[in-house]
């Protein structure tokens, strides 16, 4: 059974939060297998390789249904409307701003 891990990031080139899905290989390194994000046209999901089973493939669905879920909670996921003058830094921080007024778990001031 292939395991998968999510990782929740603020991509300043993109200007977007994006998660990315990663399949974890049996020696203990990972390989991007999926990136998930939600722009202007819905929620968009880029894989990056094919699973190999059917088993695999429901693991997959339900990593990339988990980070969906996850990037909800991200109030400024799609990049709108950010703050003009923030460093690179500062944008990163301000894409992962969440809902409950936190940052990377920690209270968030604007």
């Amino acid at each position: 059974m292939t395991k998968y891990s999510v990782s929740i990031l603020g991509n300043v080139q993109t200007r977007r939060t994006e998660a990315e899905v990663e399949r974890v290989c049996p020696d203990g390194s990972c390989r991007l297998a999926a990136l998930v994000f939600e722009d202007e046209e819905g929620w968009q999901t880029q894989l990056f390789e094919e699973p190999a089973s059917d088993e695999d493939r429901e693991q997959l669905e339900a990593a990339v249904t988990g980070a969906r879920k996850s990037l909800r909670d991200y109030v400024n996921r799609l990049g709108k409307n950010c703050p003009e003058g923030l460093t690179v830094a500062g944008l990163s921080l301000w894409l992962m701003e969440k809902s409950d007024g936190t940052a990377m778990g920690r209270p968030y001031r604007k």
